[in-house]
């Protein structure tokens, strides 16, 4: 989970939140599908989804959080 405010279009820390999120999901989806063939499952990693709000919500996505 991220949580931040602003505009994720400009902002360097979700970019490399979200990097880091993907990482290490499938970094865990790798591990878990290379393991024991016992407990070996493939699955796809969901897409990234957001929840976004504003105090108003006539803002532009500089108010977004």
């Amino acid at each position: 989970m991220l949580d931040g405010e602003g505009d994720p279009n400009n902002s360097q820390q979700f970019a490399e939140a979200t990097e880091a999120l993907f990482s290490v999901s499938y970094t865990l989806k790798f591990m878990i599908k290379n393991g024991p063939p016992e407990t070996a499952v493939n699955y796809g990693v969901p897409p990234l989804e957001g929840l976004w709000w504003a105090d108003d919500m006539s803002a532009c996505r500089d108010g977004w959080k």
